[in-house]
């Protein structure tokens, strides 16, 4: 039997197309059928809230960890038993004190070669992947030495802006200028007082408050006005604690402690070595850093928001305003 030229190009055509459905029927499919693990560009986002100890499952890939009662430990399943590309995201959300969140591998299978690993901060989190026998951190939460302050007032410990150690001196800042030393957030952070220490008394008052940073290391926008009744005594010696209006929850980032007086007490200071200059140096490279900002400002209540216009700070009198956590 003879096939012409023409059935011959009908019969090519019809191969090929049959191919290119078939093609694109697994194409398809293989778009569409879920991915048994969890992959970066197919997660399987299951979130779960957990506030006692607990085996994960498979499912549960985006743990929240609330230690608010007490300590609490998340076993990870079996490694072997989960696909390789399994991911958890487990994050702490709580703020207490002392409470941590462990993650414990299944049996005697560890994390980067740990047996478990904790999570003591509020918003410290850890992203893991199984590769069929261990647990690998992928990534984690990391902290500079600002993040780790003390909390509550059990152990009653203050803090104020980055400085080298140094022992603090006394300046007794003019009245009528708002002044702002630059105050750093690593972490989600509560504060529930502020606080000045007016060593040398001057008939009269002071305001402290905090304002956030508007981008460029300038105070912005007034996070609070902290008060004691309305406003803080400066004719009396001592430390002078402002919570009215606080606490305040802060995100992680700069922040400016703020103060302002009608009168000038002699209150605890910084001394030009002691501070680190966030503001860096000016164009000219002198001699003196910068350490904060001054703007003329006729007492009363906190300006929102922080006047334009200010001044460098590169000598004494630099404030000391201090917050407890």
């Amino acid at each position: 039997m003879k096939i012409n030229i023409s059935s011959k190009r009908n019969i090519i055509l019809s191969i090929l197309l049959l191919a290119a459905i078939v093609f694109s029927i697994i194409t398809v499919v293989r778009a569409t059928t879920p991915n048994p693990g969890h992959s970066f560009s197919e997660v399987d986002v299951n979130q779960v809230t957990k506030t006692t100890s607990a085996t994960l499952l498979t499912t549960e890939t985006v743990v929240l960890a609330n230690a608010s009662a007490g300590a609490i430990t998340l076993t990870l399943p079996p490694a072997a038993n989960v696909t390789p590309r399994t991911i958890y995201f487990i994050k702490k959300i709580d703020s207490s004190l002392a409470n941590l969140v462990t993650i414990d591998g299944n049996a005697s299978e560890t994390i980067d070669d740990s047996p478990t690993i904790t999570l003591a901060q509020r918003g410290e989190g850890v992203v893991l992947q199984t590769d069929g026998t261990n647990w690998r951190v992928l990534q984690r939460t990391v902290y500079d030495i600002s993040a780790f302050r003390t909390k509550g007032s059990t152990l009653n410990q203050w803090y104020t802006s980055p400085f080298t150690g140094t022992a603090l001196t006394t300046g007794a800042p003019t009245a009528n200028v708002l002044r702002a030393i630059p105050f750093i957030v690593s972490k989600i952070t509560t504060i529930d007082s502020m606080a000045i220490n007016v060593t040398t008394a001057a008939t009269g008052a002071a305001r402290v408050g905090i304002y956030a940073d508007n981008g460029n290391n300038y105070p912005g926008a007034l996070v609070v006005e902290a008060t004691s009744i309305t406003q803080i005594d400066t004719g009396t010696t001592g430390v002078k604690i402002a919570n009215n209006n606080l606490p305040v929850t802060l995100q992680p980032g700069l922040y400016w402690l703020a103060i302002v007086s009608n009168a000038a007490p002699t209150i605890r200071a910084f001394s030009v070595g002691s501070l680190i200059p966030v503001l860096g140096y000016a164009s000219t490279l002198p001699t003196n850093a910068e350490f904060g900002w001054s703007v003329s400002f006729t007492y009363a209540a906190l300006p929102n928001p922080f006047p334009s216009g200010g001044s460098v700070i590169t000598a004494v009198p630099i404030p000391a305003i201090f917050v407890r956590t």
